[in-house]
């Protein structure tokens, strides 16, 4: 092989020029499919992800609502029944005497000494005769809480609504007394005949 056939094999500054416009043609054409398909795909994949993790987490959260509101359900209804169960019979309100003195006798029975108790003016309802009374005593702390956990197992027709404790020191050896003032309503009847509430 002579020279002049080897120097051919060469690439001349020609075709160095054709082959890097060829090639930046090539680089164009990879990015333009890249941005124009595969990059919009890639995206459109990404978005359908985020989607699908947002769909999976209100999944999750709806599916504690509703376990949530079954149980409330559940508990509605077993409040319900319970209530059902506690229907009070009212006694009538020619009974309040009475009531007075029962309240009176089982702050005694408790070794609570009441000082006052004042029955006030009463308020009808539409379905009830409400009796507020007022009470004032002094005892020790075990008899007065023992008095009005006994008031309210004994007399469930009647609502504590107000409630004030104190505490007395004696200047001697004795004792400490705690007092009493305490606001209670009693849910009569009417005077013919008893009610249900």
């Amino acid at each position: 092989m002579n020279a002049k056939s080897m120097t051919s094999l060469l690439p001349t500054p020609q075709t160095i020029a054709i082959d890097a416009a060829a090639l930046g043609a090539i680089a164009l054409v990879s990015a333009a499919v890249y941005f124009m398909s595969v990059r919009p795909y890639n995206d459109a994949i990404e978005e359908r992800r985020q989607v699908e993790l947002a769909v999976a987490d209100a999944e999750t959260a709806l599916a504690r609502v509703i376990a949530d509101a079954d149980r409330t359900r559940v508990s509605l209804r077993t409040a319900l029944d319970e209530l059902s169960r506690q229907r009070i019979t009212l006694d009538p309100i020619t009974q309040a005497n009475t009531r007075v003195a029962a309240i009176a006798n089982l702050a005694s029975d408790r070794g609570v000494a009441l000082s006052r108790i004042q029955p006030k003016d009463i308020k009808t309802g539409a379905r009830f005769i409400a009796l507020p009374i007022r009470l004032e005593g002094h005892g020790q702390w075990a008899g007065i809480t023992g008095f009005i956990d006994a008031m309210h197992e004994r007399f469930p027709d009647i609502a504590v609504i107000g409630l004030e404790l104190g505490v007395q020191r004696p200047e001697n050896n004795e004792p400490e007394r705690t007092t009493i003032a305490c606001d209670l309503v009693w849910y009569a009847g009417p005077a013919s005949a008893a009610a249900k509430p």
